[in-house]
């Protein structure tokens, strides 16, 4: 499946969740729950809701499937609800950062799941990171942002989350002068995305890269 945003989502069920179940048990007049560790409006929200609109036809039963919204902490709060607090009864379905994969081998403070304990059930998007700036900034080429002054801001949730991560990732092993503001609750509220996603689109409408 395809998704207008590419994003990579780690959807982990329950212990109880496992695929010879999925074929077994009728889901019929249940309702399936996809939290995720997002605020509403982002690519993880809405990756959340185009699968819960879909999801239905290929659960035995048709259930209802809806989505509840659990961020906090680079979508960590919602990966502990996951592990501590959801009944382990295959109704409950976690969508939230790869990232936490990396937090729970590194030991992130907070980090309170062994995934290694949750049946994995797969990604609906392959995700490739683009680094774009305003179209009215003198940089043509990646590595002249070195030489950035006043440094090039990227809006981020935190620690954890590929909006950190990979400017992070920029600044450590290209030199790039780049600055890191944090502590948005999803991309959607980072101040560029939502007009850089609409000119991108747009671009790519008229035949441009």
């Amino acid at each position: 499946m395809r998704v207008g945003r590419a994003v990579v989502v780690a959807l982990c069920a329950l212990l109880a969740w496992a695929a010879p179940v999925a074929g077994q048990v009728s889901f019929a007049g249940r309702t399936v729950t996809i939290v995720v560790g997002y605020a509403p409006g982002g690519g993880y929200d809405r990756t959340a809701r185009l699968v819960a609109r879909h999801l239905p036809r290929y659960l035995p039963g048709g259930p209802a499937v809806v989505v509840q919204n659990m961020p906090g902490a680079n979508s960590m709060v919602a990966a502990n609800h996951l592990y501590s607090v959801a009944r382990p009864d295959g109704l409950t379905i976690g969508l939230f950062a790869r990232n936490l994969v990396l937090a729970q081998l590194v030991g992130v403070e907070g980090m309170r799941v062994d995934m290694r304990r949750w049946q994995w059930i797969g990604s609906p998007a392959v995700e490739t990171d683009v680094l774009a700036v305003r179209a009215d900034l003198p940089y043509r080429h990646v590595l002249e942002l070195r030489r950035a002054d006043p440094p090039v801001v990227f809006g981020a949730s935190g620690p954890g989350d590929v909006t950190y991560d990979f400017p992070l990732t920029l600044r450590a092993f290209l030199n790039l002068n780049v600055r890191i503001v944090s502590g948005y609750p999803g991309s959607a509220d980072i101040p560029c995305w939502p007009s850089s996603a609409r000119r991108w689109t747009a671009g790519r409408a008229r035949g441009r890269p």
